[in-house]
Formats: structure tokens, sequence, C-alpha cells
């Protein structure tokens, strides 16, 4: 009789309505944070964590975290406003969280826009975490659009130290030919590509290619 008690406190609880709220959101959030699911699909789950979270005052650690998912699957549809829109809304959940500034920066720099902005958001995010990889990845992009060849190449040569970041590495390479040395530039895209064929896709995607650089680097005037 008590085991049964047990069973049927428990159903009980299972039952009730906050206990339900509560695994509705821990459902819909883990979908949300599912990043090999299509983006299109993750976005309705993300809105709803986000929408049932508000409901239980969710903390503002996993509020960040929704809203930074969320962005990321608007970033993929190239729905840049609101990328950029619920990536400010992470950092003004948790504005030390890295990962929310880092995705603040990384909108603006894959849509071109508030290119100071995005550059303070890694710089932030660097300084509260100098060993995450992301922050320098991102704020290499922000260098390129910038045209700072020199900054871009370090950004990326920090990032590219963490053997997982083969495309840190072709952003460096990119880099370095830009300013002018097409030879190591070219060693490094080589290198890159070596350990991910597909590590230039997303810098290639935004306009930065091998050939580019390349225009760009026999336009530079010549020192004398």
């Amino acid at each position: 009789m008590r085991r049964l008690g047990l069973i049927a406190l428990l159903a009980a609880s299972l039952a009730d309505p906050a206990f339900a709220q509560t695994s509705d959101w821990n459902y819909e959030a883990g979908l949300c944070y599912d990043t090999k699911t299509p983006a299109a699909d993750r976005l309705p789950r993300c809105t709803a964590a986000i929408d049932l979270g508000k409901k239980q005052s969710m903390n503002v650690l996993d509020e960040a975290k929704l809203f930074t998912y969320r962005s990321d699957a608007y970033l993929s549809m190239r729905d840049y406003p609101n990328a950029i829109a619920d990536a400010d809304a992470a950092v003004k959940a948790s504005a030390y969280d890295t990962q929310a500034l880092n995705m603040q920066c990384w909108t603006r720099a894959v849509a071109n826009v508030e290119l100071d902005k995005a550059r303070a958001a890694c710089t932030e995010a660097i300084r509260i975490n100098k060993d995450d990889p992301n922050p320098f990845d991102s704020r290499g992009l922000v260098n390129l659009r910038d045209g700072k060849w020199a900054e871009a190449f370090e950004d990326y040569r920090v990032a590219a130290r963490f053997l997982t970041m083969p495309y840190s590495r072709y952003g460096a390479g990119l880099a370095v030919i830009a300013y002018g040395d097409v030879p190591r530039g070219e060693g490094l895209v080589a290198t890159a590509l070596g350990r991910d064929p597909k590590a230039g896709d997303q810098l290639n995607e935004l306009g930065f290619t091998p050939e580019k650089m390349k225009t760009i680097g026999a336009a530079k005037p010549k020192s004398n």
C-alpha cells in the first residue's frame, strides 16, 4: 500500500499544471538548442520556450541562451534584423554571457552593419574569457569587413590555435593574401581546406574569396 501511495503521489504531481509547464519548457528548449535541426523548425520551438519561460520567471542565463539560439536560427534563415534583435535581447538578459556577446558581434558582422558595435561586443566577450576562440573568429570577420588585414590575421591566428576551427585558419589565409603575401596566405588556405574541405564556405558566401583578396593585395600601393 505504501508503494502504491507513492506512485499515486507521483502521478498527481505529474498531472499538476506547474509540472506540465516546466516539462513543456524543457521539451521546447531542448528542441531549440538542437542545431542539427533545420532553422525553420527550431525557430518556433525557441519562441515557445521563450514564451513559456517568461510565464515561469526563468533565470537570466536560460533567457540569454534561448535568445542566442533563436538569433542563430534567424541568422541561418538570413533574417538579419531579427537575428540582431534577439542577440541584443540575449545580452540585455545577461550582459556577461560570452555566447550572447559573441552572437551580438557575429550577427552584425555577417549582416555588415554597426561594425563598431560588433567589435565592442566581441572585445568584451574576449575580455571576459580570452580562452574562447569564437569571439576572436567573429572579430576576425569584423576586421575583414573594415579592411584591417593585420588585425584580422591576428584574430584568426588566435582562433586557429584551436584545432577544431580550420575556418579560422582559412580566414587568416585570406587576410594574409589581402595584405600582399600571396604564397603564405595560399598556404594557410590550403592547410585549412586540407583539414576541412568546407572550411571556406561561409567566408566565400560572404564575398571573401582568395581571388578577391588577391585583387585587393595587388591594388595596394607598394612601399619603397
